[in-house]
């Protein structure tokens, strides 16, 4: 169990230290818009694949509803920038 969770902390590390240094790329300008969106999409489908993972492969349960909370939360997104006054950066970021 030990070894596990000094797995588990060493690739928290690298997400953190990952993070940082693309947060930081994007502050000083490297990273444009495109790159950005590029990003937030990658990460929305690990987060997805991940999900996903564990339904199907480790309980080996077939999960429709992985697809549905994605599509409600797109549609929910999709309104609050196009009714309400919500910045683009708040929606994205």
């Amino acid at each position: 169990m030990k070894a596990n969770l000094k797995t588990n902390m060493a690739w928290l590390g690298v997400m953190v230290i990952g993070f940082v240094v693309i947060d930081g790329l994007e502050l000083m300008g490297v990273i444009n818009s495109f790159i950005e969106n590029m990003l937030v999409t990658i990460g929305i489908n690990v987060i997805l694949a991940v999900g996903l993972n564990l339904i199907i492969g480790f309980a080996g349960q077939f999960s429709l509803g992985h697809a549905g909370f994605m599509a409600i939360g797109a549609y929910a997104t999709g309104i609050m920038t196009q009714t309400m006054a919500t910045p683009r950066d708040f929606i994205c970021r």
